[in-house]
């Protein structure tokens, strides 16, 4: 348990250590030991402490470390695919090496000059949203082709054969979310 939430929404009601702990029945000593992580209090006192915050037991015993996934740019996985020399850029973690699971994925493309993303249409379970952040993207599916800008953006649904050209001399650079995730 961390008690400076403790001491945050203590505060944030506008009580003083010794109105919140004469509010909880203990005193502010040990009121002080909580707030600042010397001591846990029993389950009991921890109720009580709750009641008078106005907060479920379950949200201070929570760890918002297990529910926060922080990806540094310099920590980003990236693949090359060898086809086509098209980068992406994985946003997010892959793979199972972390606690949280996020429902999605979100990686970056870029795709060279009068290339394609792919040779074969690209037939998947994830829906999925790209973003064009540079240049020109052709989306071509099954029985109609779209071009987009910079800015735009396409929503593709569950298994809607799909492929991408880049049609223009500069490099297209396109966001993709996709729930669930693609990797």
């Amino acid at each position: 348990m961390d008690g400076n939430k403790i001491r945050k929404l203590r505060k944030e009601k506008g009580l003083t250590l010794a109105q919140f702990a004469k509010e909880t029945g203990f005193t502010p000593s040990y009121i002080s030991q909580i707030e600042r992580n010397l001591i846990d209090p029993s389950l009991s006192a921890l109720e009580k402490i709750c009641n008078v915050l106005n907060v479920s037991i379950h949200y201070l015993l929570e760890n918002s470390e297990d529910r926060i996934l922080i990806t540094r740019k310099q920590e980003r996985k990236q693949l090359t695919i060898k086809s086509n020399g098209a980068i992406l850029d994985f946003i997010l973690p892959i793979g199972n090496s972390n606690k949280l699971k996020p429902n999605f994925g979100i990686y970056e493309t870029k795709i060279k000059s009068k290339r394609w993303n792919s040779e074969e249409f690209a037939i998947h379970v994830p829906e999925e949203c790209i973003i064009v952040k540079k240049g020109v993207l052709l989306a071509v599916f099954n029985d109609k082709t779209e071009l987009l800008e910079e800015g735009d953006s396409l929503y593709i649904a569950s298994d809607l054969p799909h492929k991408f050209y880049n049609p223009t001399d500069e490099d297209l650079e396109i966001m993709s979310i996709t729930s669930p995730p693609i990797f």
